[in-house]
């Protein structure tokens, strides 16, 4: 339309004005939520005093204003408002009153030198404070409650808590909330005055004013956020999926918005106890799609469905858990970690958990294809020759032998070494993974080597072509399925076969040299050996003794001689 072309006189005042306006000598910020989302936040529109006369100022703090209103909007349209609400409790009352205290203390009370250069008669300011403070002085005494119950409407709604408005919960709030509106006046009028040793006289107040230059509060968001920030996002794709159903656990059963400081050794119980009861296949099953965690455990237990296994709650579950808590520790977000030592007894040994091969199946798999014959590109695929091998003699996972590269079997201290490390897609299972392996001495009679010699005349990159991760970051799972098929096809059965079962019989023979659990036995396996990780290779232990300890893993009754090379 023409008009939109045309600017009006004045125009640019009114649009330089949008959203605030004037009471009482005192900007405010002032806009409307959008109709669909009434029913979330409600009918009154988003409010918040500029704490200022100036309208230069009021303009210089519109725009945090305005992303505090679209943070609203955005959270109740991401259906974070949409979630189960809370049930409001006294304790959450004394809570939530008291964040507001400190949030409004520092707002209030934090810009006053800011303040000073709009005032233009200082005896007006403090007429307008007096003012206000007896307001509410005279709310508090009438027991006014209507004069608060927008501000507490809005930290319910804020807090994802159920707006029970008849409950003693709901009531305790709005009568903290007409104590705060006084002693907040009386705050703000002695700093204007230049007072800076008056406190709040309500005993409540004190300790809320006391902790108002402390640390921020932090909620339950804010510690998973600043987590996958920090240790997350360096894991692998699979690991950090992991985290997900962790995340959910944490948010649903103690919610996103909870206060970090209010967490404490029974809250953790909780967690602990949900976690016992949650069914297998929470993310996958239809029958729980939609659920929250509270609600899919007991539709779970109402099906019959069977829960997790210790090794997940303890593993997969727990130390996440305990791994996040302890984070926030050490950050000095938490006094405690809520979770610390909360674990499950396990009745399944760990031997029994998947079996090793026995040295009768181990001779059955390297007696037929590619191996006898030989064949290092079966199908084009030579990982399938080299990885049961090298998991065999070196102990390596699946996918640190999948993304290996060519330089990443090299020389140190005049030994034949491969290095386990990130670069580029690379992803390793832990910090502990990254290492130094000296090349055992039946795969180089086997003629690694020599391959390895062919692929870096090749000039391409990859020590295995033709190997790349999956959706989840994870690399090996064509040589594992591979695998699978191969030992099926010659009625190879035992526990949970498979290429992890190469580990297993590594570590047996780890066990036998006397080198299970020692700081090189570690090391050697990628396992974490205590304290802090290093920023080197290994612990520190010499290229030769590596490869003396890499020696003593032998498989003597296993015959591989149609496999050396001349």
């Amino acid at each position: 339309m023409a008009h939109n072309s045309v600017t009006y006189e004045g125009s640019e005042h009114v649009s330089r004005k949008a959203n605030l306006i004037l009471r009482k000598g005192r900007w405010y910020f002032n806009k409307a939520y959008p109709k669909d989302l009434w029913a979330t936040l409600g009918r009154s529109p988003f409010r918040v005093s500029l704490q200022t006369d100036s309208l230069d100022v009021a303009l210089r703090r519109r725009p945090d204003a305005e992303r505090r209103y679209y943070a609203a909007v955005d959270n109740a349209r991401t259906g974070q408002a949409a979630l189960k609400p809370i049930p409001f409790s006294e304790f959450d009352a004394v809570t939530v009153v008291g964040r507001w205290f400190r949030d409004e203390t520092n707002r209030r009370t934090g810009n006053i030198e800011e303040m000073q250069e709009s005032w233009y008669d200082l005896d007006e300011v403090l007429d307008q404070i007096n003012d206000e403070e007896s307001d509410a002085r005279q709310a508090l005494s009438e027991n006014d409650i209507a004069t608060v119950a927008p501000i507490a409407r809005q930290l319910l709604q804020a807090g994802g808590f159920q707006l029970e408005w008849k409950s003693a919960a709901f009531k305790k709030l709005l009568r903290l909330l007409l104590r705060g509106q006084r002693e907040l006046r009386v705050l703000e009028r002695a700093r204007v005055l230049g007072d800076y040793g008056t406190k709040p006289s309500d005993p409540f107040f004190q300790q809320a004013y006391s902790n108002a230059e402390q640390a921020p509060n932090r909620t339950m968001k804010d510690l998973i956020e600043a987590h996958r920030a920090d240790k997350v996002l360096s894991l692998t794709s699979s690991t950090q999926s992991a985290y997900l159903p962790v995340w959910r656990v944490m948010n649903d059963i103690l919610g996103e918005r909870r206060d970090l400081s209010t967490i404490k050794r029974e809250d953790g119980r909780q967690l602990f106890q949900a976690v016992q009861r949650l069914p297998r296949g929470l993310g996958k099953l239809k029958a729980l799609a939609g659920l929250s965690v509270s609600d899919a455990i007991k539709q779970g237990e109402k099906l019959g469905l069977p829960t997790i296994a210790p090794k997940t709650i303890n593993g997969s579950y727990m130390g996440y858990l305990s791994s996040i808590f302890g984070w926030a520790v050490r950050e000095q977000w938490m006094a405690t970690n809520p979770v610390e030592g909360l674990n499950v007894k396990d009745f399944v040994a760990e031997a029994d958990k998947r079996d090793p091969f026995t040295i009768e199946q181990l001779q059955k798999i390297f007696s037929v294809a590619p191996w006898s014959p030989r064949e290092e590109w079966p199908r084009g695929k030579p990982l399938h020759f080299w990885g049961p091998l090298i998991a065999l003699f070196l102990g390596m996972r699946r996918g640190e032998i999948a993304q290996l590269d060519v330089s990443d079997v090299t020389k140190a201290d005049e030994w034949d070494v491969i290095l386990v490390r990130h670069g580029g897609r690379k992803r390793l299972k832990t910090d502990a993974a990254r290492r130094v392996i000296p090349v055992h001495p039946e795969l180089l009679r086997l003629g690694f080597l020599r391959y390895v010699d062919e692929r870096r005349k090749s000039g391409e990159a990859k020590l295995f072509p033709g190997e790349v991760e999956n959706s989840r970051g994870q690399w090996g799972d064509g040589l594992s399925d591979w695998f699978i098929r191969l030992i099926a096809n010659q009625d190879i059965t035992g526990t949970k076969l498979g290429m992890h079962s190469f580990r297993h019989n590594w570590q047996d023979r780890l066990r036998e040299a006397g080198l299970h659990g020692t700081a090189i036995g570690q090391e050697l396996a990628g396992r974490s050996k205590g304290g802090d990780a290093s920023n080197n290779y290994g612990s520190g232990s010499s290229t030769k003794s590596l490869a003396q300890a890499v020696a003593k893993i032998n498989y003597p009754e296993l015959d591989l001689s149609h496999l050396a090379v001349e």
